[in-house]
């Protein structure tokens, strides 16, 4: 692991690092829920969680800015408090390509009910 970074990250208040702790462990519990439940995506409340304990903990702020995967995204948010374009459009396409999907799928399962009654 490389040496922690000298971080510009400030903490909120104790009330505020208390929120944002009880929203990372609700967090949590959602992102356990969505590993066991297949119909809750459990990868959004991960981030989500992570997040959270990041503005809790500058500790937990430094690990997570030191993984090779966060460290581009989470300078560019720090430096201009948005995502990279690339992971904006990523995501944005990956977010279409869902919608696109379950609308597809959505679809047939309508339509297969129709075909259902209409043969009884």
């Amino acid at each position: 692991m490389n040496a922690p970074h000298a971080s510009t990250h400030a903490l909120p208040p104790p009330l505020g690092r208390l929120a944002w702790g009880l929203l990372g462990v609700a967090a949590s519990v959602l992102a356990l829920i969505g590993v066991l439940l297949p119909v809750i995506p459990g990868l959004p409340f991960a981030i989500l969680a992570a997040l959270c304990f990041a503005n809790v903990s500058p500790r937990f702020h430094a690990r997570l800015a030191d993984v090779p995967a966060m460290r581009g995204s989470m300078q560019t948010w720090e430096r201009a408090r948005r995502a990279p374009v690339r992971t904006q459009l990523t995501t944005a396409a990956g977010l279409t390509l869902l919608g696109f999907v379950e609308t597809l799928r959505i679809a047939a399962s309508a339509l297969r009910g129709v075909a259902a009654r209409s043969a009884r």
